[in-house]
C-alpha cells in the first residue's frame, strides 16, 4: 500500500502592540558592625520605602526577603569585621500615568539604585493569540504554494504543534540620585511597544499528487 504523500511546514506569526505592564525595582544598601544593627537599618529602608511611595494602584508588588552578609577581613579571610544589608522591590504599574512620579520618589531615597521600566504584557494579552493565529494561517499558506507548485491539492492536517513565542521591548533604564541630592535624573519613560512571536509546525496530506515522471522540469 503506497503511503499518502505529505508536506510539514513552518509558520511564523508576529505582532506588535503598546506595552500593558510596566514594573520598576529599587535596591538600597546598608551596613553594620553587627547582623541585628544591619536588620534594624534593613527594615527602617523598607519603612522609608513605603513612607516614599506615592499614592498609586499597583499592580503587582514583590519584595524580596532581607539579605545579610557578613564582610570578613581581607588579610586573614576569616575574621568577620562587620556585616552588609541588602533591600529589593519590584513594583509593577498598569496605569503609566503615575510611573514618573514613582521612579522620582524612588530615585530620592539615599543611595537607592532605581532600574527600570520594564515593558511588559499580560499573559492575558490579545497579542499572543493574534500572533498564534497569524502563525497557523502562514502555515497553511506555505503548505497550499507547495501543493500548487506540486500539481497536487491540500489534504487534511495530519499534525499541529506549537513552539514557544516571545515578545521583546526596550531595554530597562538605571536611574541614582547623586551623593548630596541634586536635581531628579532626566527620565526617559515613554512606554516601548511590545513585539509578540509565535512558530507552529504542520504536516498535511497532499492530494492528486502527479507520478514522478510529471513532476520533472
Amino acid at each position: 500500500m503506497t503511503a499518502t504523500p505529505t508536506v510539514t511546514v513552518r509558520g511564523e506569526g508576529e505582532v506588535e502592540g503598546p506595552p500593558e505592564l510596566a514594573t520598576v525595582s529599587a535596591v538600597l544598601h546598608t551596613s553594620g558592625r553587627t547582623a541585628a544593627e544591619v536588620t534594624r537599618s534593613l527594615a527602617d529602608l523598607a519603612h522609608q520605602v513605603e513612607e516614599a511611595l506615592p499614592d498609586l494602584a499597583f499592580d503587582s508588588v514583590r519584595t524580596d526577603p532581607f539579605s545579610v552578609s557578613p564582610v570578613f577581613d581581607r588579610r586573614s579571610g576569616v575574621k568577620v569585621t562587620g556585616y552588609t544589608g541588602r533591600y529589593s522591590t519590584r513594583l509593577t504599574l498598569a496605569d503609566f500615568f503615575g510611573l514618573s512620579d514613582l521612579v522620582v520618589a524612588l530615585a530620592g531615597l539615599p543611595g537607592a539604585q532605581v532600574d527600570g521600566p520594564w515593558w511588559s504584557l499580560r499573559r492575558t494579552s490579545p497579542l499572543h493569540r493574534e500572533a498564534r493565529v497569524d502563525a497557523v494561517r502562514a502555515a497553511v499558506a506555505r503548505a497550499q504554494d507547495y501543493a500548487t507548485a506540486l500539481g497536487a491539492t491540500l489534504g487534511d492536517l495530519v499534525e499541529l504543534s506549537d513552539t514557544d513565542g516571545g515578545f521583546g521591548g526596550g531595554m530597562p533604564r538605571a536611574f541614582a540620585m547623586a551623593k548630596g541630592g541634586g536635581p531628579p535624573p532626566e527620565l526617559d519613560l515613554e512606554p516601548q511597544p511590545q513585539t509578540v512571536t509565535a512558530t507552529v509546525t504542520a504536516r498535511f496530506t497532499l492530494e492528486g499528487v502527479p507520478s514522478g515522471s510529471a513532476l520533472e522540469v
